[in-house]
């Protein structure tokens, strides 16, 4: 009997090691339950996000296209404007390069009557500068002659005599 009583205990042991397993396992499967309606909950909202982000996105898209659309609208009314500026201003060019010609030719005569006049006067100036250097530089040798004579002199004559 005490075998019987002992395999009863061994056995009771064990079933209650089993039960205590089967809550262990019970409970990490409640967690992974609630784990797994969370995520799902997440989900949901992570869906319905995305779904108003695909409107915006949609939405964005139609303005987009306005936009590109009154943008080529626009563009087609500059190239027009561009386009008539530029054959304006070709006859513009046109008319002042006619006139710009014409009086350039007549400054250009204005400036050459100019510089002839100032030639002549340049001329007649630097002769003069010519003389004026030409009489310094006689005075010039004259004066080095007349030095040269009288350190000549100087060094011939005995003062020691001449004064006394």
């Amino acid at each position: 009997m005490t075998q019987d009583l002992n395999h009863m205990k061994t056995d009771v042991a064990l079933i209650k090691k089993d039960i205590k397993n089967i809550e262990q396992f019970f409970s990490k499967f409640d967690y992974i339950v609630e784990m797994t309606a969370e995520r799902d909950k997440n989900m949901a909202v992570q869906v319905e996000i995305l779904k108003g982000v695909g409107e915006k996105i949609e939405q964005l898209d139609f303005k987009v296209e306005e936009h590109k659309q009154d943008a080529a609208k626009a563009l087609a009314v500059v190239h027009d404007r561009l386009e008539m500026y530029r054959r304006s201003s070709r006859e513009d060019h046109e008319r002042l390069s006619s006139h710009s010609a014409k009086s350039r030719k007549e400054r250009n005569e204005e400036i050459m009557e100019a510089l002839e006049k100032l030639n002549g006067s340049l001329d007649k100036r630097i002769s003069d500068m010519e003389a004026k250097v030409t009489t310094l530089d006689r005075w010039k040798w004259w004066v080095m002659g007349m030095g040269a004579i009288i350190v000549l002199i100087l060094t011939r004559v005995d003062f020691k005599q001449f004064i006394g």
